[in-house]
């Protein structure tokens, strides 16, 4: 958790600059050209993909840990099954 932290830490960073970059070419000379706003656009599809690269690794944590409780949970069930066969058995009951 603390390395997604310090992520978002410099995603937010990056932002910020690309915004700073924004305002100075903006008051360079009042527009951004084509060739700036490729670069600008450049450094966002990156920080796009660190942040979508983040959010898919977030569900398989999610996913995992589901799958975890669920076979917890059904090897408890089985163990109750077993001590209920048993005990059907031992009072002759099954």
């Amino acid at each position: 958790m603390a390395d997604a932290s310090k992520l978002e830490q410099k995603i937010k960073l990056f932002e910020t600059k690309i915004a700073e970059y924004k305002k100075l070419l903006l008051e360079d000379d009042g527009v951004i050209d084509s060739e700036e706003q490729k670069q600008l656009d450049a450094l966002q599809v990156v920080i796009d993909k660190v942040k979508a690269k983040m959010n898919d690794n977030v569900v398989p944590e999610v996913d995992s840990g589901i799958d975890n409780m669920r076979n917890v949970m059904n090897e408890k069930l089985n163990d109750l099954k077993d001590e209920l066969d048993m005990m059907l058995n031992v009072y002759n009951l099954s």
